[in-house]
Order: structure tokens, then sequence, then C-alpha cells
């Protein structure tokens, strides 16, 4: 039989309750016998009562009440940073300026730090409202997107092998980008993705990166993170002109202000975050915002 909390919670207080009428039985009786008169009985009663009372009760009541200060200490910030994130999201959503059809590639002009673990439990990790993680983020782009009618998008970091079939009425796949660039030590690189469902990436040096962009800008603003607040706007850029296509403003809220930072409860803050209305933080959602603006060129066959 599996004993729980519950059970030994329960257990305690049945027998701290038992122990508080035995107490007081005890002192009834004595005084029954020691008074000979109604009266005395009665105030011999009300004493002994008051005598249980400061034995089994009286020692909690500064505790109880530090601990319903705490309470009530951590529903007013519970609901100051709650007005505040409200706030914030009345800034968040879309801004779709212009679209591109068919297109094979893109230039990535930001990519984030290598992930740690240690950043799911920072208020001030820079990446909390995207929660992307580097060698993944590179994989967002170019993967496939299947689209589950139950749980919303699903993706998968591989290409398929070059004879497997995709049943597209039931998943309804979405290909990714054949290529992405990226700068790194003033030197650009086209990265592409193996076919296969173990699939690694390749890259090669390259001179003339990708017309069209994705980058993202990062909000840290100390005010907002003790809340647990988070913000992040994702930009798609036209590098030819410069003309932004679209942005994507994003803020995410941890209901539990951080619980679990200091890592003895196994909750990860950054990973229970919600986005405004209510959406879970996905690491993807640079990719499915930038295949909006940018269409990724699917497959003929």
């Amino acid at each position: 039989m599996l004993i729980t909390r519950s059970d030994v919670a329960h257990l305690i207080s049945t027998v701290y309750w038992s122990a508080f009428a035995i107490a007081l039985l005890i002192l009834l009786v004595i005084t029954f016998k020691v008074s000979r008169t109604a009266k005395g009985r009665i105030i011999g009663s009300v004493i002994s009562l008051l005598i249980v009372i400061g034995i089994f009760i009286v020692p909690f009541i500064p505790g109880a009440m530090k601990k319903k200060k705490a309470i009530k200490a951590r529903q007013d910030r519970y609901q100051t940073a709650k007005a505040l994130f409200d706030k914030k999201c009345k800034t968040a959503g879309e801004k779709i300026y212009r679209t591109v059809d068919n297109v094979e590639g893109i230039t990535l002009l930001r990519v984030p730090k290598p992930y740690r673990n240690a950043y799911a439990y920072d208020p001030m990790w820079e990446e909390a409202a995207l929660r992307m993680m580097s060698d993944d983020y590179l994989k967002v782009f170019l993967g496939i997107t299947y689209h589950n009618k139950v749980n919303g998008y699903y993706h998968v970091y591989w290409k398929p092998e070059k004879n497997e079939k995709i049943d597209k009425k039931k998943y309804n796949p979405m290909f990714g980008y054949s290529y992405v660039d990226i700068k790194e030590n003033s030197v650009y690189y086209r990265y592409t993705l193996k076919s296969g469902h173990r699939a690694s990436k390749e890259k090669k040096q390259i001179t003339n990166p990708s017309r069209y962009a994705v980058t993202y800008e990062t909000k840290v603003d100390p005010n907002e993170r003790k809340y647990w607040i988070a913000g992040a706007t994702i930009k798609i850029i036209d590098t030819k002109d410069n003309s932004l296509l679209a942005e994507k403003t994003i803020y995410v809220f941890d209901h539990g202000l951080g619980a679990g930072s200091e890592r003895k409860s196994g909750r990860q803050p950054w990973s229970l975050a919600i986005q405004c209305k209510d959406e879970t933080v996905q690491g993807n959602t640079p990719r499915f915002f930038a295949e909006k603006i940018l269409k990724p060129k699917q497959p003929t066959n």
C-alpha cells in the first residue's frame, strides 16, 4: 500500500486533535471531582479549555499569521505581475506588410547562444520569450512542420528519405526552407539538412547570402523580469532595400512567478510560461511566423 503525503498529514492531524480532546477531557474530569458547586465547575471548565487552547493552539498563532501575510504578499505580487503582463499583451501581435511566395532559403541575422539548462531557471535569460536552443534553431527552419488538428503544430527536425512518401491529406506537412545562411566570424555559411530520420546539418562557405532575412530583438527589462515577464520581437526583412516585411511581438509570463527557480522542486519556470491569450510558449514560433511571410517552396510531388 502506497502512503502519500496526504495520508501522513491526515494521520498527524488526527493524532493532534485527539490529544487536544484527551487533554481537555482529563482537565474537565479533574475539575468536576475537585469542584463541589455548579459555579465552580463552570469556571473550572472555562479555565481547562483556556489551558488546553494555550498549550495546543496559541503557539501556532504567530506562524499562522506569518503564513497568512506571506500568502497575501504573493497574491498581491501576482496581481501586480498579471496586470503588467496584460498591459504588455496589448502591444503584442503581428504586423504583416508584404509576403513572398516560393522562397528557397533565408538568412538568419541572429542566432541564440548555445542553450544551457540553467537558462530555464534564470529570470534574466535573454531568449526566454522565444525559448530557443541554438542548434535546434537552425533545424527548425530546415525541417518539416506537421499540422495535427488535435494538438496543433508538431515540428519534426528531419527530412524524409528520398523514396519515403508522406500522407499529405492526413498530416498536411509544410516543408521548410532548402537552406539557411548564417554569418560566422565575418564569413557567410549555407546550412542544409541531410535526408533521413537522424538528419545532420551540412554547411559550405558562400559569398551571396539569401535576400530575405529573419532576426529577432529581445526585451530584457529588469522591472518586468522580476515578475518573470519576458518579451521579444521577430522581424522579417528584405535585405535588398532593408525594408521590413513583417514583425511579431511576443510577451510571455510565468504564472508561478519563478517558483522552482531555486531548483529544489524540479519546476522550470520558463518552460511553463504562457504567451498572451494563454498560448503555450513554443521554440518554433520564429519558424511559424517566418513561413507565413516567406512561404517556403514546396515539392511538386
